[in-house]
């Protein structure tokens, strides 16, 4: 649904980070876990 909702505008973009198969990019991002 976001990846829909950020085609609507060129203003918007969306990052999507796979924080269990790229943990170094997590990291420099400092998410330190995911919601539920």
């Amino acid at each position: 649904m976001l990846e829909e909702l950020a085609e609507l505008s060129p203003k918007l973009h969306l990052d999507i980070v796979d924080i269990f198969s790229q943990p170094e990019l997590a990291e420099d991002e400092d998410f330190s876990r995911v919601p539920p």
